[in-house]
């Protein structure tokens, strides 16, 4: 019975109805099974704007899991990290917010209300470090375990560790922060002192094949690109297109593209692009939040601009203003996703729409 209900619960949470599963994982989890805990965590835990209580009951929940160090413990520590990451993301917020309100009232510093925010200010950010710090040693205690969840966090929380504090950081400044800013891809830098930490925690994560392979061989084919070895950012994106790894896919695809590294191949970009756009729309059909759903419509979206801007390069014009229509149908899709928010024009999130055809 207990083994129907968790592959139940499983089947749900892997096709995105993290509402229909949740009821079944608590059921098992009051049972005791450890397992189900940590998906119940995953299902409870909505984002960085759930309230505080609801993630510190999450952590709660965990912590029996860890504190017995068993088989799941490394899952926990690694739930854990995320949901302090996920503190620190929503502090980050209001801290953002906060700055700004003080710049515009810059010239009345002396009021005593100008005072009280100051202080407000420096306590949220010394609050934004602490937390940051206890994602750091959750995912440090994961990896210690050997659970292949916690090297994935780590590493991608260590790609861009000064992104999380740095507010005069030019891009990230007045921005909102959100799971995808801390985890997108493409944010390395040589400059990164965990550098050579986070190659190794991907390389490991990729050799030990073991579901984590296609986002390793994603993440080191950017790390290669930023850093400029692009032999080995060519290697991992074939490696990696092997894996439906979208990013590789979209890589790769732009090489032969631009003839970067390899010889120009339109024909070979479009077959690689389209195969990186069925693998991300059907992502986004899975996504159980409207971040993700809106992140993931959006990444969709930009592959679809770029299958069209090939076939207009090849001049098969019917096809180029097909697929200039599904890039923009993700796009409206991606703004309802997000209800509305954008700031500016979608369509320029589109590199090659300005040169379709009329």
């Amino acid at each position: 019975m207990e083994k129907d209900i968790m592959e139940e619960a499983k089947r749900l949470y892997k096709a995105g109805d993290r509402k229909g599963a949740l009821p079944l994982f608590q059921t098992l989890k009051d049972q005791g099974n450890e397992e189900a805990t940590i998906y119940w965590a995953r299902c409870e835990c909505v984002g960085i704007y759930a309230p505080i209580e609801r993630k510190e009951m999450i952590i709660k929940g965990l912590l029996p899991v860890y504190e017995k160090q068993g088989k799941w413990a490394g899952d926990a520590a690694a739930e854990i990290g995320i949901i302090y990451q996920r503190m620190a993301m929503g502090l980050q917020n209001q801290v953002i917010k906060l700055k700004n309100h003080l710049e515009r009232l810059k010239d009345q510093c002396d009021l005593p209300e100008v005072q009280e925010l100051k202080k407000e200010y420096q306590e949220l950010q010394k609050q934004l470090e602490e937390r940051a710090a206890d994602a750091e040693t959750w995912y440090e205690k994961a990896v210690a375990l050997g659970s292949q969840m916690g090297m994935c966090y780590l590493a991608q929380y260590l790609t861009t560790p000064k992104r999380l504090l740095d507010l005069e950081n030019p891009r990230t400044k007045n921005k909102p922060f959100s799971s995808y800013d801390m985890f997108a891809k493409g944010l390395f830098f040589s400059g990164n002192s965990d550098a050579g930490k986070i190659e190794k925690l991907w390389k490991r994560l990729y050799e030990l094949h073991d579901g984590f392979d296609s986002t390793a061989a994603g993440a080191l084919v950017e790390l290669c690109n930023c850093q400029d070895r692009w032999e080995e950012a060519i290697e991992w994106a074939k490696r990696g297109s092997e894996l439906q790894s979208v990013e590789s896919m979209t890589f790769l695809a732009g090489c032969y593209e631009g003839g970067h590294g390899m010889q120009k191949d339109l024909h070979q970009a479009v077959v690689l692009f389209i195969k990186a756009y069925q693998e991300k729309y059907q992502v986004a059909e899975r996504a159980a939040s409207k971040l993700s759903k809106y992140l993931d419509l959006n990444e969709a979206a930009r592959i679809a601009d770029e299958i069209a801007y090939c076939y207009s390069q090849l001049g098969e014009k019917e096809e180029a203003s097909h697929w200039w229509d599904i890039a923009w149908k993700r796009l409206r899709e991606s703004d309802e996703a997000e209800e509305g928010n954008r700031q500016s024009d979608p369509l320029q999130e589109l590199s090659h729409w300005a040169q379709r055809e009329q």
